[in-house]
């Protein structure tokens, strides 16, 4: 169950918060291990949700994806993550179960959220 929140209250939780537009990252986020936590709604209605992620090191990671009034920050070089997880769900391609393609999403998840961490406070717009 999503809870309402706001961005003051991320910001005051999280010391990794990027944001992105909305579907973004739908592949990437589709999995039970990208905990839907969060949402936001405003006069016009729905805003975003924020989505936890853990780190390799125990580390969470908060994603913010939506229409309006996003917090974070925009990282560049995360569209590649959203388009291996396309790859790993593509059903053209027969080879693999269900389980080795959840598996190998989980360990893509555990990639990105190292690499925000990483690249949090390289030239990332504020």
């Amino acid at each position: 169950m999503k809870l309402k929140t706001t961005k003051k209250e991320l910001n005051q939780n999280y010391n990794y918060i990027i944001r992105g537009g909305y579907c973004e990252f739908q592949t990437l986020l589709s999995t039970p291990k990208a905990r839907e936590m969060f949402y936001a709604c405003g006069v016009y209605g729905w805003n975003w949700d924020a989505y936890e992620i853990e780190a390799s090191d125990g580390s969470r990671v908060c994603v913010c994806t939506g229409y309006r009034d996003l917090t974070g920050k925009r990282l560049e070089g995360l569209e590649k993550f959203e388009k291996k997880a396309a790859k790993i769900w593509d059903y053209n391609d027969r080879t693999k179960t269900y389980d080795q393609r959840q598996k190998a999403h989980n360990k893509l998840l555990k990639k990105f959220a190292d690499y925000i961490i990483s690249h949090y406070n390289d030239k990332a717009e504020a």
